[in-house]
Order: C-alpha cells, then structure tokens, then sequence
C-alpha cells in the first residue's frame, strides 16, 4: 500500500541543521523524491522553513533554494480560512501551528511523520502518528 504521508517540518528542520536521527529524516524525505511514498507538507511548512533559513542568517536567494531543494518531490497542501478556523476552535492543541498542519494534513495523508509525536498525542486517533525511525520500521522503507 501506497502511504500518503504529510510530513512536519521537523523532518526537513532534522535534515537542514543534522540535528540528532538526521539520517531516518533524510530517508523518509528520499522516499518520497524516488516516489516510493507520496509526500505531502502544508505552505506553512514552506514558510516556516524559509523563516528560519533567513533567521539563522542564510540569503533571500539562498534559502529559496534551500526550501525548495527540501520540499522537492512533495505536494504542497494549501491553507485556507476553514483550517484557520478549526485550528483556532480546536483546543486539544497547545500549539496553534501544530493544529494548522494537522488540519492541512488531514486532508489527504493516513499519517503525520514528525519529530514531536506528542505535539500531535491528541489527535492520534484521527491519523497515525510516527516518528521517522518509526515509520521507517513499521512500513519497511529503506
């Protein structure tokens, strides 16, 4: 079975700054590029990302290419005033950024691939959350 995985900004954050495990983030990322997983991220993903790469002192032109060299091979999910709304409403999140990607991701992907499984804990029930070493085991990816 195809998985249709959204993919959290962690991941791409683990690959960008080869924080701790880089190395299972970077695999999931490969497997989508090599279409053996269809990847989603949400344009929060790629705001974010290119937020940071600004942040931590990289180029206009640089950190375009960065982001777009991360996200290359996923579909990138939009967001729109229903998620903004249900994310606002919805209190089992502490964090409201983590309920805009989960609202983005619920659209299309049978699990949330993140760093920060308990940013997502309440929500487990809706879509299946793993982190990268995770999934990697459980669906047999490289």
């Amino acid at each position: 079975m195809n998985q249709k995985a959204f993919v959290d900004v962690n991941v791409f954050l683990d690959v960008l700054q080869m924080r701790k495990n880089w190395e299972s983030s970077l695999n999931v990322i490969s497997s989508v590029r090599q279409k053996e997983l269809t990847g989603y991220v949400s344009a929060l993903t790629v705001a974010i990302l290119y937020f940071l790469r600004r942040r931590d002192g990289f180029s206009d032109n640089q950190s375009r290419r960065d982001v777009a060299d991360s996200i290359s091979g996923f579909e990138i999910l939009g967001l729109d005033g229903k998620h903004a709304v249900a994310a606002l409403a919805d209190k089992r999140f502490s964090d409201f950024e983590d309920a805009l990607q989960f609202y983005s991701a619920k659209q299309v992907a049978n699990v949330i691939i993140t760093g920060n499984k308990r940013d997502f804990s309440s929500v487990s029930g809706n879509v299946e959350i793993l982190t990268p070493e995770e999934f990697l085991k459980k669906y047999s990816y490289r």
